[in-house]
């Protein structure tokens, strides 16, 4: 509680946003409810990695939330991709874009944000005339030192930022900000950040007057947390504000299991629950059915021996009822992964054998297990042999690449690093089954996971006391969002031919009606994120959209109304413009330019009529509804 206070007074400074690709998608909505929070405006520093440093690029030049998501909704993310590389060379492939239209919508949008920013701020500070000089020039570069002076004169508008990519093609970690790169365009450090091998061309960008290509930040560290602060000798340390940063990871998956970020943040903490006389009991108990005089000849083999005992220890501990059998596998994958790190893998763990090759075997057993004790923690990612290939060694082959290090084994230390430093402080953003690269399917879901995004991060600043109490009421928003919520998930319900009565989330709803509107809040979000198709994810998200003035009850009207239509199954037909109509994308053209209200008011006696009617009675129970619908009738007759 005490830390919490601490974070409370002095605010959030530090924001790290994680790479992932068409996942994205989600962060203008966690943006806006940083700045809806009051949380956004005491944030110094972002930093960012693959698609996550487009996102903190945008926030630290400071695109307003509006505009950001308007970018989202009308950007074609493919599109950003750009052509195919006609000129093979090293890192591409047949499959390989050239990335341009990224670098010039991140140009572009840099650029103009800065000009709109600048329109109210005056400073006589010389520097600041000199690049008000700059940006009224042509195409413009704007460099990490030129955000750097606008965070000195303008702290609140502008951030200071930090993108992280890897060389290519050896692997070598390049952090950009402005004491290392104060030259370098913004612009093009975010594109290369975001390169991913194989799907984009390298990029080349000239440091200390020597040339450089880089690609994807995310293959070192998707999660960058530790590149604000550095020692005396120029090295990067351990984050020095862990408490006072936020940190946005992407859940993957509907399955809670599987999710290594939800495990991360929320799964069991057997090491803390067990104590450390009985892990060491266990250990203890492992190496002594081991014959100290026995001559194993490899370390393999000795691993092997170590796994039997370990398996035969454990499963005596389960009959005898001193672990649970979630605790035993837990306790058997780490001791396992252990054991065979420190053993078959010695060029990462030199300190261990160049003692481990000194000594003989007795008291190579006393040291092996006393540094398994320190190697055992919780499995969070286990690649399959498939994800292995994949991602060390077919991207590797196709990106002609030559790391020094395992993605895979990347990502475990990134999620071990979110359970042991930022458990309390990582906004889990939950993107279902949208993987990096399905940039079609987040096109098409943009508006309910913008609405995921700003959901999931109010609600984790509300369960955090991060939030600014002054300025955001929490239980309000609870309550106003149900209220929202309901009337369009009976509209779309009703207009579909289906009986609210028989719905079994409205029933849920109910009975947790008694827990409050939080409860019931959760409810919603889990069957949304369930099917992003569904009624209730059109129904959360515009519920949101409307609460918060970004579509009009007539809009709303007209949404819902096509929303009904497309939920009502394949024999579908509408006859509200005068045409009959079966495919839900021409319903869209034709009311495009239609006013919803209007055609209900001069509805004709038809069939068509159950629907429509139905639907404005459902969206009659919102507040201001009905008023919307009076005045925009009283305007048309006396216009």
């Amino acid at each position: 509680m005490k830390q919490q206070d601490e974070v409370a007074r002095s605010g959030i400074k530090r924001v790290v946003c994680s790479g992932g690709g068409a996942k994205a998608v989600v962060y203008p909505g966690a943006y806006k409810a940083m700045v809806d929070a009051g949380v956004f405006k005491d944030v110094q520093t972002l930093a960012g990695a693959s698609a996550g440093a487009i996102t903190a690029s945008l926030l630290a030049v400071g695109m307003p939330p509006a505009i950001l998501r308007a970018q989202l909704l009308q950007t074609d993310f493919e599109s950003l991709l750009g052509e195919s590389v006609k000129i093979k060379g090293p890192g591409i492939s047949f499959l390989t874009k050239d990335g341009l239209p990224l670098e010039q919508f991140l140009r572009d949008n840099i650029l103009n944000t800065i000009r709109q920013g600048l329109a109210n701020l005056k400073s006589e500070d010389l520097q600041f005339k000199e690049f008000l000089d700059k940006i009224a020039t042509q195409n413009p570069c704007i460099t990490f030192a030129d955000l750097a002076m606008l965070h000195r004169l303008f702290p609140t508008a502008f951030k200071q930022l930090i993108v992280s990519a890897v060389q290519f093609p050896h692997g070598e970690l390049q952090v950009f900000n402005s004491q290392l790169t104060p030259d370098v365009e913004i612009a093009l450090a975010c594109r290369a950040s975001a390169s991913i091998p194989v799907l984009l061309k390298p990029v080349e960008i000239q440091i200390n007057k020597q040339v450089l290509s880089f690609v994807d930040g995310g293959l070192y560290d998707n999660l960058p947390t530790d590149f604000f602060d550095q020692d005396e000798w120029g090295g990067f340390t351990k984050n020095k504000e862990a408490r006072n940063t936020l940190v946005f990871a992407f859940g993957e998956g509907l399955a809670n299991q599987q999710n290594q970020v939800f495990q991360a943040l929320y799964g069991e903490r057997w090491e803390e629950a067990i104590s450390k006389a009985l892990l060491k009991r266990i250990i203890e108990d492992t190496f002594g059915l081991i014959d100290p005089d026995e001559q194993l000849h490899s370390e393999e083999a000795e691993a092997g021996r170590l796994i039997q005992a370990m398996r035969w220890v454990l499963k005596n501990y389960l009959k005898q009822k001193k672990l649970t059998p979630s605790e035993t596998k837990e306790i058997g994958e780490a001791m396992e992964k252990a054991i065979r790190a420190l053993l078959l893998d010695p060029e990462n763990h030199q300190q261990f054998w160049k003692v481990y090759q000194k000594v003989y075997r007795t008291k190579r057993l006393n040291l092996l297990a006393s540094f398994i004790k320190e190697q055992m923690k919780p499995i969070l990612y286990q690649a399959s042999c498939f994800e292995k290939f994949k991602r060390n060694i077919l991207v590797e082959f196709l990106g002609d690449l030559q790391l020094p290090f395992k993605n895979t084994d990347q990502k475990e230390l990134g999620y071990q690093k979110l359970r042991k430093e930022y458990a309390l402080r990582t906004v889990e953003l939950r993107v279902g089954e949208i993987k990096t690269t399905d940039f079609a399917t987040a096109n098409k879901v943009a508006r309910v996971m913008d609405a995921f995004g700003y959901l999931d991060t109010m609600n984790h600043l509300i369960n955090h006391d991060l939030h600014n109490p002054m300025v955001f009421k929490d239980e309000e928003f609870y309550v106003d969002l149900m209220t929202y919520f309901i009337p369009i998930y009976e509209a779309v319900l009703v207009g579909s031919g289906q009986n609210p009565q028989h719905d079994s989330l409205l029933q849920e709803i109910k009975t947790h009606k008694i827990s409050g509107a939080r409860a019931m809040y959760y409810l919603i979000k889990d069957a949304a994120e369930r099917d992003l198709h569904s009624i209730a994810a059109f129904a959360l998200s515009r519920a949101l959209e409307f609460k918060q003035k970004i579509i009009s009850a007539e809009e709303l009207f007209k949404e819902s109304y096509t929303e009904s239509f497309g939920q009502s199954g394949f024999f579908a037909l509408s006859k509200i413009t005068g045409e009959t109509i079966f495919i839900r994308s021409t319903l869209q053209a034709q009311l495009k330019q239609q006013n919803m209200f209007a055609l209900y008011h001069h509805k004709p006696h038809n069939d068509e009529n159950r629907r429509t009617e139905k639907i404005f009675c459902a969206l009659k129970k919102l507040p201001a509804f009905s008023d919307a619908y009076r005045e925009a009738i009283v305007h048309s007759v006396s216009a």
